[in-house]
């Protein structure tokens, strides 16, 4: 019975191993379309009425399962990349370490989920539930940032989330010659993943003998700023606790960190690896977000004098101007009352 029993759990493993490759073989094949359609409903569901009512919870958690899809996508890309023996010469950008792997993969699930997570949190527990769940999340990430750090040596984190690969015709060019090399072959499915495995026992050798990204560690300074980096959201949730959103000590201690980390790569004497000045310069363009974060917004909103008001009334005399600066403002007063739409973390 024994002997039967391990037999039916061999067969549904190699039919659920056929499934995956099948699938696998699906997304390198047709990764352009898949794109599109998710690009189409990534726009569908983010213009999707009602979005910011009723149905809000609804749509977050539509959007995250396409991101998580998307994830997903972006994953067996990757995985297939890493196979490829021409990846290491052609030196693609971007693509992240293999230690960096996993927490990336945690990282980018976060962050497709988060927003879902917050809006269940205070439709269920109310204000006191969304900023408990915020909390959780923001420690959790940086738990992670941490592991990462570590395998970085304490460089600049430039692997943080599972990159998207799909754009790049270099890419295209590499699955569709795998693709016809696939094709040629006559080996049966069995043959086949008896070779792949032996290709991913060989591989994992050689990623233990590349050269990485960081040979040396990071100088301390470096490993300093980014520490600073991990640990600004915490900052600013524990002081938004003690002293309330309203409060300028809140707002200030969370830019003061975000500068002073900033400063450390402004003042650096050692140029910076692209992939690196790509990371500062999106986190310095994040900073954009200080400006809808209270009680910053409110100074220009709601007290004199007041810059929205003027240029409303400046607007009057132009009815199509004037409806879309409206639209657009109420659009950023729902925006910035999520905290993750504007965490920046």
């Amino acid at each position: 019975m024994s002997a039967q029993t391990n037999n039916s759990k061999v067969v549904v493993i190699d039919k659920l191993n056929e499934i995956i490759e099948k699938y696998q073989n699906f997304v390198l094949s047709h990764f352009d379309v898949i794109q599109y359609a998710e690009t189409l409903l990534r726009t569908v569901l983010f213009m999707t009425p009602g979005r910011y009512r009723d149905s809000e919870l609804k749509v977050e958690t539509a959007y995250a399962s396409l991101g998580f899809i998307s994830l997903v996508h972006d994953y067996i890309i990757l995985k297939f990349l890493k196979h490829q023996e021409q990846t290491k010469k052609m030196r693609i950008p971007g693509l992240p370490a293999s230690e960096c792997i996993p927490v990336a993969k945690w990282l980018s699930f976060l962050q497709f989920t988060e927003l879902a997570v917050e809006i269940a949190a205070k439709q269920k527990w109310g204000q006191r539930g969304k900023w408990t769940a915020v909390f959780i999340i923001e420690a959790i990430k940086a738990v992670l940032k941490f592991r990462l750090l570590r395998a970085l040596k304490g460089h600049t984190m430039v692997y943080s989330l599972i990159p998207a690969f799909r754009n790049a015709d270099y890419i295209k060019q590499l699955i569709s010659n795998h693709q016809q090399e696939s094709k040629k072959s006559k080996v049966n499915k069995r043959e086949k993943r008896i070779v792949s495995s032996e290709k991913w026992e060989q591989f994992k050798l050689q990623l233990k003998s590349e050269q990485r990204i960081y040979p040396q560690p990071a100088p301390i300074g470096e490993t300093f700023a980014e520490t600073l980096f991990i640990l600004r959201p915490i900052i600013y949730l524990i002081t938004m606790y003690r002293y309330g959103r309203q409060s300028w000590k809140a707002w200030l201690s969370s830019l003061f960190v975000d500068i002073f980390s900033l400063a450390y790569y402004s003042r650096r004497k050692e140029p910076l690896i692209d992939i690196q000045r790509d990371q500062i310069s999106r986190r310095a363009s994040l900073l954009f977000y200080y400006l809808l974060r209270s009680p910053f917004f409110e100074l220009i909103t709601d007290k004199n004098p007041r810059p929205i008001k003027a240029i409303l009334r400046k607007l009057a005399s132009v009815p199509l101007l004037k409806s879309g600066f409206e639209s657009l403002y109420d659009f950023l007063l729902v925006y910035r009352s999520h905290y993750f739409y504007t965490s920046a973390s």
